[in-house]
């Protein structure tokens, strides 16, 4: 099952800087491998294989993942997908910025 979330109303200048905020605040049961995860954004892999207990160092710890120069689709829109590989992603915020300062 995919997970997609989409983003939307964003018109204006064609770079985006993407952060995935609190990307791993894994509370859940399990250890390295058991949680791994894609990440797309506009159907480009951004994160393949993501392992989110790996990234982290365990349970209970956070990190954050940033992408630079995103460009939204057609529709200037950003549509964001987790695709599971083991269990499902655990994303706590996204945060989007203009980059074309």
């Amino acid at each position: 099952m995919q997970e997609s979330f989409l983003s939307k109303g964003w018109i204006g200048p064609p770079l985006w800087k993407t952060r995935a905020s609190g990307l791993a605040i894994v509370l859940a049961v399990g250890g390295v491998g058991s949680r791994v995860f894609d990440v797309y954004c506009n159907d480009t892999a951004l994160l393949r294989n993501f392992d989110i207990f790996e990234e982290a160092g365990g349970t209970l710890a956070a990190t954050d993942k940033t992408f630079h120069n995103v460009e939204p689709n057609a529709e200037a829109k950003l549509a964001l997908s987790f695709v599971p590989v083991r269990d499902y992603a655990c994303v706590n915020g996204i945060e989007v910025e203009d980059e074309s300062d």
